[in-house]
């Protein structure tokens, strides 16, 4: 890869978007190294566990590093800051709209919480800035932040796994109880700690629908979909969710509420396909690629390209976050350009 990077440009026309750039050779580069320092490869636990009996036949050494090197670390947030000093990507945002909702007023930990982006979380939509991401709503050629990435036909036809069966889908995708429960409330708080102005509440449902970020939250669902980081709704079809599906011009093939229940319109009781499966047996699905206009069934319905990302700066930012948390002393590392840096 470090061959590679020396030979393929660093930026590639708009027509060949998809082919690898130099970025994209980093960006691999500092993925493998920062699974080179974890404990799975880095004679933590796992690695003691699983890999001890793989040696080479030749010398008898493992494959698998048994002993820890906090250096390791090093290397792989030198790999990460070699994308960050290229001045090439940025986080992809979305400007705030008469519809963004205000920051929560309650966040205290964070000095520059109130700030405008990128030294705070003002003047930008955070719903719209993580969904456009991935529902082919930003121009992927355009996108910044995308490192590594292209169009992908598997990506698109794998949202109707989602869909609910009424309306052209498989009910598929299921999104279990525990990752439901790892997003947050609006203010960051988890489930367990939430607070008196963004509580959490598993009893009850909505008295009244919100709207935000272009989001509908409708009346009677659960309490405990209310109040949540913006993430969750981008991410979760929920029972009581509004699916849009805004391209077909068939009445009754937008704007539903699709429920999960036993005998509600995406339930088991509704299921019609191969054995009467088609039900999501958690009550969530992922709805994180799927746009408000897609639509599977109806007239004159569309669904939006999606774009594959197998790197983006995200991953590189919190990977040198990863990378500099683990380590206790200092370290120089030099890249393979021969440029010296010191991590500590």
């Amino acid at each position: 890869l470090e061959t590679a990077a020396e030979y393929i440009p660093a930026t590639v026309p708009i027509n060949l978007f998809g082919r690898p750039t130099k970025g994209a050779a980093y960006g691999l580069i500092a993925r493998l190294r920062v699974y080179a320092a974890s404990p799975l490869y880095n004679g933590g636990k796992a690695a003691k566990t699983y890999f001890s009996n793989f040696k080479r036949k030749s010398d008898q050494v493992h494959y698998i590093s048994q002993t820890y090197d906090e250096k390791k670390w090093a290397v792989a947030a030198a790999a990460c800051k070699r994308i960050m000093d290229m001045g090439t990507y940025k986080l992809h945002t979305v400007e705030a709209s008469f519809d963004t909702p205000a920051l929560p007023e309650n966040v205290t930990s964070d000095p520059h919480y109130y700030s405008t982006f990128p030294d705070g979380a003002s003047g930008i939509d955070p719903l719209r800035s993580y969904a456009e991401m991935f529902n082919g709503e930003a121009i992927s050629f355009k996108n910044e932040e995308i490192i590594f990435g292209r169009y992908s036909n598997s990506v698109k036809n794998a949202t109707q796994n989602a869909f609910p069966s009424a309306f052209g889908g498989w009910n598929g995708f299921c999104l279990p109880q525990h990752v439901i429960d790892a997003y947050r409330m609006a203010d960051g708080k988890t489930i367990n700690e939430s607070s008196n102005e963004y509580p959490y509440n598993e009893d009850g449902f909505t008295e009244k629908a919100s709207a935000f970020s272009g989001y509908e939250l409708r009346a009677n669902v659960s309490k405990m979909y209310a109040n949540r980081e913006m993430r969750f709704y981008a991410s979760v079809g929920f029972s009581g969710c509004l699916w849009p599906m805004r391209s077909t011009t068939e009445t009754g093939k937008y704007l539903q509420e699709v429920r999960y229940g036993l005998d509600q319109n995406s339930g088991k009781s509704a299921a019609t396909e191969g054995d009467a499966k088609n039900y999501p047996i958690t009550g969530y699905v992922i709805k994180k690629y799927i746009h408000g206009d897609d639509a599977w069934k109806g007239s004159n319905g569309s669904v939006l390209d999606k774009p594959f990302i197998m790197v983006r700066y995200a991953d590189i930012l919190l990977m040198y976050a990863e990378c500099l948390n683990n380590l206790t002393q200092s370290h120089t590392i030099t890249d393979a350009q021969g440029n010296s840096q010191t991590f500590v």
